[in-house]
């Protein structure tokens, strides 16, 4: 409920509700059938995963590729036999992650080197008698929007190329909750679309326009601020514009498909 003294905007179906929105984002698995579950180790920060990384070939190609779909701390929070690792990473090529033959046995020799159940970025084993202790000490995903790494979109989401994303949790394409950061330069225009579930979108920096409608119509945009939030329903055609650089944060449950143009 708003506070005392505020009201919600609403346009057509939307609802844009004023103040802060805390999100609470699931992290999925990497995979699922025949994929034997990774060993279970203290959670650590999002803006914090990359650091954590050995360097290496494959962690440039991680950096560049995986965290498109997905933050980069389910790869340091996870430990894998390398079979196990080559499953995970096919299946994310099967659903369109952009890797070569070679590519993809780098990451794979660089995950089993590194994220195996014994390799050396390995966490150390928990005690039954420590175990409560870890678990309570196991630090909150902090994520910074200034300090996060952004990547462009996959094709398949149908964005303009100026516009960037860093997943914080779960993974749009499967079943769950999805949380992640857009960054949009000053004058984006977002054409009409909608998409197939309800989404909700928070601004975290900068102005975003939104309207309702089929067509791109400046005259029908109303500004978000930061801080405050707008719910798109499923199927509801809607357009955007950031009046300067913006970031967005954006959550919901999947899986989500975004239809462009026109109905």
């Amino acid at each position: 409920m708003p506070r005392k003294g505020q009201q919600l905007k609403r346009f057509n179906s939307a609802i844009i509700v004023p103040g802060i929105l805390v999100a609470c984002s699931a992290v999925l698995a990497l995979a699922a059938g025949s994929v034997a579950p990774a060993a279970a180790v203290p959670r650590t920060q999002a803006k914090d995963a990359a650091s954590q990384m050995p360097d290496g070939a494959g962690k440039k190609i991680i950096v560049e590729k995986c965290q498109v779909c997905h933050s980069l701390e389910r790869i340091v929070t996870s430990r894998r036999e390398k079979d196990d690792w080559q499953a995970v990473i096919d299946l994310m090529v099967e659903e369109g992650a952009t890797l070569t033959d070679d590519e993809t046995k780098t990451v794979v020799n660089y995950l089993s080197a590194n994220y195996g159940p014994n390799g050396p970025a390995a966490a150390a084993p928990v005690t039954p008698a420590a175990a409560p202790l870890a678990a309570a000490s196991a630090p909150s995903t902090i994520v910074d929007p200034d300090q996060t790494q952004f990547v462009t979109p996959p094709d398949s989401m149908g964005l303009p190329s100026t516009v960037q994303m860093s997943m914080i949790s779960g993974d749009f394409t499967k079943p769950g909750l999805f949380s992640a950061l857009m960054k949009l330069p000053a004058d984006q225009k977002i054409d009409p679309h909608s998409q197939s579930v309800d989404l909700n979108l928070v601004v975290l920096r900068g102005t975003y326009e939104v309207g309702n409608g089929d067509t791109y119509d400046a005259g029908k945009l109303q500004p978000l601020n930061a801080g405050e939030v707008v719910r798109f329903p499923a199927q509801l055609r809607h357009f955007g514009h950031a009046k300067g650089a913006t970031v967005i944060l954006v959550y919901g449950v999947g899986p989500v498909s975004t239809t462009w143009g026109s109905k």
